[in-house]
């Protein structure tokens, strides 16, 4: 067996589950930039190894989300879930997400301001993970794609630093109400007239509690909610869409 397959192998073994679903995690939301990304610098090329390294190592140990996330909305391929006359809802472990986009005429350049509404629909308060606009990918992840279903243009990758996370990033949401969060896209300086769907897809496939005591960039982590399981907190992935159109 190739030695680098053996480490990556072991190492795999020796990571904890919350770590290898933010691996995870990562793998898919970087896979999407690199797609629409690929004249990237050589930093992509060792990124696109270490993605390889991190899907090998997985399913030589037949790693599974945990069931966490059961009842999640199932994702269907790019085209079929892209392909839709107006908006898409969508709903997963009591919650519901609905994207609302600007109605006018766009054009190339225009920066596109997006509201998430965020419906909890479940008889008991739910908590989301949100962080400030710039750290929010991957739990948080933007893209556009055309008439056809292809992803033309995602937000870039947040930075792996420089924020320290508190529990005023988990609010609650009460059984019957709706939070509204605000983003926004730029939209390509040189994209062309035509129909486009805005995406936005929300998931929070591994933070359920926050011990605290982590090494970081930033210092040591510090508890969150006593240090146990975050009372509420919303598990699951949902995608939801909002057509826009661009004129010269």
């Amino acid at each position: 067996m190739n030695p680098k397959g053996t480490k990556a192998t072991r190492s795999w073994r020796q990571t904890s589950a919350p770590a290898r679903q933010l691996l995870l995690v990562a793998a898919a939301d970087h896979a999407e930039f690199f797609s629409a990304h690929p004249r990237s610098s050589c930093h992509t090329i060792r990124v696109k190894k270490w993605l390889i390294l991190v899907c090998v190592a997985s399913c030589q140990n037949k790693a599974a989300p945990n069931g966490n996330n059961a009842g999640s909305a199932t994702q269907p391929a790019a085209n079929d879930e892209l392909n839709i006359p107006r908006q898409y809802v969508a709903t997963a472990n009591d919650l519901r997400t609905e994207l609302t986009a600007p109605s006018r005429v766009l054009h190339p350049g225009d920066r596109v301001e997006l509201t998430l509404n965020i419906h909890n629909d479940g008889k008991l308060p739910r908590r989301v993970y949100i962080l400030p606009e710039h750290f929010r990918s991957p739990f948080h992840f933007l893209w556009l794609a055309d008439a056809s279903g292809r992803q033309i243009a995602t937000v870039p990758p947040s930075p792996p630093h420089g924020l320290e996370v508190t529990e005023a990033h988990f609010p609650e949401i009460a059984p019957g109400s709706t939070l509204s969060v605000q983003g926004n896209f730029d939209l390509p300086a040189n994209i062309p007239a035509g129909s486009y769907r805005m995406g936005w897809r929300m998931r929070n496939m591994l933070v359920h509690a926050m011990p605290g005591g982590i090494q970081t960039l930033d210092g040591v982590t510090k508890p969150l909610f006593g240090g146990g399981e975050i009372p509420g907190i919303w598990m699951g992935s949902l995608d939801a869409f909002a057509p826009l159109v661009v004129a010269l």
